[in-house]
């Protein structure tokens, strides 16, 4: 990831910079659609051959297929095929027979997230975690999975990762600094909002009573915030 694609990148929209992280790929899967906002992001670029368009819940699902319905009826042969399938993300590949190339998954905690990569296995992976990116990015890279874009993002006033991971062959045997596991893979990049994130972490922790942990964390803070000056 460039400091020029850092720039393109809608950072003050969480879902607008998931869509902008998602390439073409054969089969992609919206696991989470809730009302398949990003499907029909997906649909409307044609980024892919099929989308799955999956929930958990039922009513979700449904909102998602009405909203997406003018697609699958156009009769143009532009619009991908759509598959759309109610059940837990992690079971995709047992309702689903061929592979899914890429996932896209916003707004799940870390560990469900990673639960999902590694049931499924995708080439790549779109994951915007609500809690717990740092054990994400740990664990992605245990998978074999190399993270080539990593941003904070501000939206509604709460700050939000979002990260594109790929399958390496051979998977990567170097480690992640504390940093990056804390701050992103590309925190010496110029981002605003991973700036001010710093920032307010700073203030948050420095008013912390002192100890091993909260001295540990600041001194990460201190040494990314370089980076942002």
């Amino acid at each position: 990831m460039t400091r020029n694609f850092i720039q393109t990148l809608p950072l003050n929209h969480r879902l607008k910079t998931v869509c902008a992280l998602i390439e073409n790929a054969p089969v992609i899967a919206d696991i989470g659609c809730d009302h398949g906002k990003v499907s029909e992001y997906i649909v409307k670029n044609q980024l892919a051959q099929c989308l799955i368009v999956n929930d958990v819940s039922a009513p979700s699902l449904a909102k998602a297929k009405k909203l997406l319905e003018k697609y699958d009826a156009d009769g143009s042969g532009n619009a991908p095929k759509l598959e759309y399938r109610c059940c837990d993300g992690a079971q995709l590949s047992a309702l689903f027979p061929k592979p899914i190339h890429t996932v896209v998954i916003a707004g799940f905690g870390g560990r469900e997230l990673l639960k999902i990569v590694e049931a499924l296995k995708p080439e790549t992976a779109v994951l915007e975690p609500q809690t717990a990116a740092k054990e994400l990015r740990q664990g992605l890279y245990a998978l074999g999975y190399i993270v080539d874009a990593d941003v904070c993002v501000y939206d509604k006033r709460k700050f939000y990762d979002v990260l594109r991971a790929k399958k390496t062959y051979p998977p990567l045997k170097e480690t992640l600094s504390a940093i990056a596991l804390e701050y992103g893979h590309f925190y010496t990049l110029p981002n605003p909002y991973l700036k001010l994130r710093l920032q307010e972490d700073a203030r948050k922790f420095g008013s912390y009573p002192p100890n091993l942990h909260h001295t540990e964390r600041l001194h990460i803070i201190k040494e990314a915030i370089l980076w942002q000056s």
